[in-house]
């Protein structure tokens, strides 16, 4: 696993065993289960009812070894990894590559990179080091994202074209209205990005639970982008349109496995056409 690893922010980037002369060694750790803190009510009685829980940020320890012919090389490999986790440049982005997928956590350093003269380092050649970090988004997500264009047209129609993982969607004869199946292969909800293309004169994006988004502007041209994660909506301009939507919309995900939304488009012609893109998530990687 270590092999496949990577590290990337604005300070800089490295691979495993590139030509930086830096490795990850077999102590990293922090892979699996993200840490959760729970909620308890305690009665009278025994024991304690459990009532609820959150999944808190992922702490990682990554051993890395830095190896040169000399000391300087070792410096520099230092030097390049100390400006990576530089808390002024972007967050770092581990990334790990499994069975042909990468997976990556964005990451800042908490603590760590000292060493043990005589132990940790020969003084000249070699100098290994555990370096903690954090991750406020506990979960690995995909580096690459599934996408799927959805053309609203005819009754019946089959509107995906190539693989299935969003597919069927059953169109009536009055209104661009669908059940769009998702098939999420994460086993962590999934956020997705929609972007409906004009001409329509409003939208409603309606969730496998009931949770509705509707926006209730009327575009002939361009194309509206709603962000579930990050609950935004703009056009194509990069113009904020949140004043668009209806009231009390929920921005709302996409669960693991198969599951069924509803969308309405109003008005929609042979030019309307919707693309969901979305990032399967694990709660950790092997």
């Amino acid at each position: 696993m270590a092999r496949a690893l990577s590290l990337a922010s604005s300070g800089g980037s490295f691979a495993h065993g590139d030509v930086w002369g830096i490795r990850f060694g077999k102590k990293t750790r922090g892979f699996g289960l993200p840490p959760v803190s729970t909620q308890w009510f305690e009665g009278s009685g025994d024991g304690a009812t459990y009532r609820g829980g959150r999944v808190l940020s992922r702490v990682l320890d990554l051993e890395v070894k830095f190896y040169g012919q000399g000391r300087q090389q070792v410096w520099d490999a230092m030097s390049l990894v100390a400006r990576i986790f530089d808390p002024r440049a972007t967050a770092a982005r581990l990334t790990i590559s499994l069975d042909g997928s990468r997976w990556f956590v964005d990451v800042r350093r908490t603590g760590g990179g000292e060493w043990e003269e005589g132990a940790d380092t020969d003084g000249r050649t070699f100098l290994k080091t555990i370096i903690t970090v954090q991750a406020g988004e506990p979960y690995w997500q995909r580096v690459d994202e599934e996408s799927k264009p959805i053309v609203l047209g005819g009754l019946g129609r089959g509107l995906l074209k190539g693989d299935t993982s969003l597919s069927e969607m059953r169109v009536s004869t009055t209104a661009a209205f669908g059940t769009v199946t998702f098939s999420n292969s994460g086993d962590v909800d999934a956020f997705a990005r929609w972007r409906v293309d004009a001409p329509f004169s409003g939208f409603e994006l309606v969730s496998p639970l009931g949770e509705s988004l509707a926006y209730e502007g009327a575009k002939a041209t361009g194309f509206v982008l709603v962000d579930m994660q990050l609950g935004t909506i703009i056009d194509e301009l990069g113009t904020n349109v949140y004043d668009g939507l209806a009231p009390t919309p929920r921005f709302w995900s996409i669960p693991p496995g198969e599951s069924e939304a509803q969308v309405l488009v109003p008005d929609a012609s042979s030019e309307t056409k919707i693309t969901v893109i979305w990032a399967p998530r694990k709660w950790l990687v092997f």
